[in-house]
């Protein structure tokens, strides 16, 4: 059974996790990466979900209705925490994550499909627009700066995206009326 996170890497523990993925084969690579952009995903959810600390996490925990990555990303994007463009790159990341995690075949980040799934993200060329030359029209690294830079975005506190999940809770408690601030909720 898969333990829920319960923060993401500290600063010391990121050259490390980084040297991992970096050194792994294709299929650990994009298995180690999408974990992670996973864990940042359950991460976002629990902070955005109303609720007790056992409510929530007895939603998003393992064999629950949001215990998948896909679940987890229809879930933000239902709440209006990740928008179109996120949406879409969070499932091929699932679906290269997949290809890797359940094919027995040799996949490599070179070869289709999996090449042409990580140049459909879209991350890549919103995000650098022409400075994306610098990937070298390298899927695997497509791949790996759409990953790192969703993580990040999601992080606390200061994650683009974490900032609109608590804007998207903020609304749903003044809406809900009687939801009890973070201080008050029982865990």
């Amino acid at each position: 059974m898969r333990k829920p996170p319960k923060q993401i890497l500290r600063a010391e523990e990121w050259e490390s996790f980084r040297k991992r993925y970096e050194s792994a084969d294709d299929r650990t690579c994009a298995i180690l990466c999408a974990s992670y952009v996973d864990d940042s995903l359950f991460l976002l959810i629990q902070d955005t979900l109303l609720g007790n600390g056992k409510a929530r996490e007895g939603l998003l925990a393992d064999m629950m209705p949001l215990s998948s990555f896909s679940a987890r990303i229809k879930l933000a994007y239902c709440l209006n925490v990740i928008h179109d463009s996120v949406f879409a790159d969070l499932n091929g990341i699932r679906e290269i994550r997949n290809a890797f995690a359940h094919q027995v075949s040799d996949l490599s980040f070179v070869k289709d499909p999996i090449r042409s799934k990580c140049f459909s993200l879209i991350f890549p060329e919103d995000y650098l627009a022409e400075d994306a030359y610098h990937l070298n029209n390298d899927p695997r690294q497509y791949f790996i700066l759409t990953c790192a830079m969703f993580s990040s975005f999601f992080e606390r506190p200061h994650g683009h995206y974490y900032k609109r999940a608590q804007a998207c809770r903020t609304a749903m408690q003044q809406a809900h009326g009687d939801a009890k601030p973070d201080s008050e909720e029982a865990t």
